[in-house]
């Protein structure tokens, strides 16, 4: 299904309650890659009652039977009140969007530095946390942990994204760039980040490495890059 034909539906199903229809992401950057990716869709509508969310249940559900993800719904003020608590999201919506319906709601966004800075420490003290609590978890670390590394590279690089705004204002679309990008202006090596990668592309690479001395080496370059975050102060 394509983001045009769900907003015809979207419509159909809220009429006059839905103000606007976003398209957001690797697609409105260009990027899509048929059969690959996904679209990333943002909803602006007056009110999102059990009674609004149910008329769109079959919507939502054709949408999400496509591959996509479901879509994030806000009332216009909400949406507009968000930027202090997702300013990640928010700035990489900023980056790459399209309006399908509606007026832009982005384009009024503003993004404290402040709020930036505080999601990304925050989201690395958590992974970070998340990080180790799974490997204590594990009884067979050495079979458990290439799948933990590759299960957990996509949320980090997504908060690289956040961490490298912080230095500097262009963020390539690409992760793995965006990675080395602010690997080269944070001075943090983050070169388990490339190797995780590569697992994730091909799995078969698990066994021409030594995954614990990965893990290992993975969970100081994060916590190098958080004491870095942490003791920036030019907000």
């Amino acid at each position: 299904m394509r983001p045009e034909t769900f907003t015809e539906s979207v419509q159909q199903a809220l009429g006059d309650k839905l103000q606007a229809v976003v398209l957001y992401g690797s697609s409105a950057a260009g990027d899509y890659i048929e059969g690959r990716s996904d679209y990333n869709v943002l909803l602006l509508a007056n009110d999102w009652s059990v009674a609004t969310l149910n008329a769109m249940r079959n919507v939502t559900g054709k949408w999400q039977e496509a591959g996509n993800p479901a879509p994030l719904c806000f009332t216009p003020q909400r949406f507009k009140d968000a930027a202090d608590v997702f300013p990640m999201e928010m700035l990489d919506i900023i980056d790459a969007h399209r309006v399908l319906l509606g007026d832009d709601p982005v384009s009024a966004i503003t993004v404290d530095r402040s709020h930036l800075r505080h999601q990304v420490e925050f989201e690395l003290r958590s992974k970070l946390l998340k990080l180790r609590q799974s490997y204590l978890q594990m009884r067979k670390p050495e079979k458990a942990l290439p799948q933990l590394l590759v299960d957990s590279l996509s949320s980090l690089q997504a908060v690289s994204r956040g961490a490298l705004r912080l230095f500097n204002e262009s963020v390539p679309s690409d992760k793995l760039e965006a990675t080395r990008a602010l690997s080269k202006e944070s001075g943090v090596k983050l070169d388990t980040f490339e190797i995780i990668h590569q697992l994730k592309q091909n799995p078969a690479l698990a066994k021409k490495h030594n995954c614990t001395e990965l893990f290992s080496n993975y969970l100081e370059q994060i916590e190098s890059l958080l004491d870095h975050v942490d003791a920036d102060t030019n907000d």
